[in-house]
């Protein structure tokens, strides 16, 4: 893991060992426990993985810290942008926005159709119906 592109450890936890979340995470079962299978905590399991695949907690919250400014970039710099300039060339720069479309020409009897030079016929009158 390259720690190089942080300046000091104090990227790995912002908040004060006061704070309710930490003090839950950080709390220790009574020594007494009720029969049966022993409990475990979420932390402890997460503890045994790290160690197993030998990663300390500095590598863990270094790269939770690296993939949400990954996200921040990728909000900030690359969405955000990209449907700002959509917007504008959508609304204020395209000579017609995407989604209005001309509707054709309504025909009536006696008109000329310009590609065949048809005349389109008469309707049929109908007497008896609605």
């Amino acid at each position: 893991m390259n720690t190089s592109e942080y300046s000091d450890g104090s990227d790995a936890q912002r908040r004060d060992s006061g704070y309710t979340g930490e003090r839950v995470l950080e709390m220790e079962l009574p020594d007494r426990r009720k029969r049966g299978r022993p409990q475990r905590r979420f932390l402890d399991v997460v503890k045994e993985d790290m160690q197993r695949v030998g990663v300390t907690e500095e590598d863990a919250s270094a790269r939770t810290y690296k993939a949400y400014r990954g996200g921040v970039f990728t909000l900030t710099r690359l969405l955000i942008p990209a449907w700002i300039v959509h917007y504008y060339v959508k609304y204020h720069i395209a000579q017609r926005p995407y989604g209005i479309v001309e509707l054709k020409p309504k025909l009536f009897p006696g008109d000329k159709i310009m590609e065949t030079g048809e005349v389109v016929p008469a309707l049929p009158e109908t007497h008896g119906h609605h």
